[in-house]
């Protein structure tokens, strides 16, 4: 939930004008391949000069590696960007804001298997009720 509040607050975060400086696509295997896009970028506020490597609150790891590879494209070496800084450290910034598709499939579905595993749970102590009551009526 706080990841997802967060995600939600960089778009009202004042923008400034950076600049890439590197992007690149790196992978990496740990029980499974992985992809992730890093792309670093320089910005300046306030005179003092800031770099990042975050592009949005979630990052930017997938399993896909044409998910990674869009991203490196959308960022080239020398391409100008918006930077979205937080005013109390700028040092925190990011190149997207806003809630996309997998913030809210994030956010939702714990409520989902909460909300189905309490329909399950009930659907249980019904049918043991059912049981115990149709035993007690055969005299069993």
């Amino acid at each position: 939930m706080k990841l997802f509040v967060r995600t939600l607050s960089v778009e009202s975060w004042p923008t400034t004008e950076g600049v890439v400086k590197r992007s690149e696509q790196k992978s990496r295997f740990s029980g499974r391949l992985d992809y992730a896009a890093r792309v670093e970028y320089q910005f300046a506020v306030d005179g003092k000069v800031y770099s990042s490597t975050q592009i949005r609150t979630r990052g930017t790891s997938t399993r896909h590696e044409f998910d990674s590879a869009d991203v490196v494209k959308r960022y080239p070496v020398g391409r100008k960007v918006s930077v979205y800084f937080n005013p109390d450290a700028p040092q925190e910034a990011y190149l997207e804001a806003g809630a996309d598709f997998i913030n809210y499939v994030l956010i939702i579905s714990p409520a989902v298997f909460a909300l189905l595993f309490g329909i399950g749970f009930i659907d249980c102590i019904r049918l043991s009720r059912s049981i115990s009551s149709s035993r007690t009526s055969r005299g069993g």
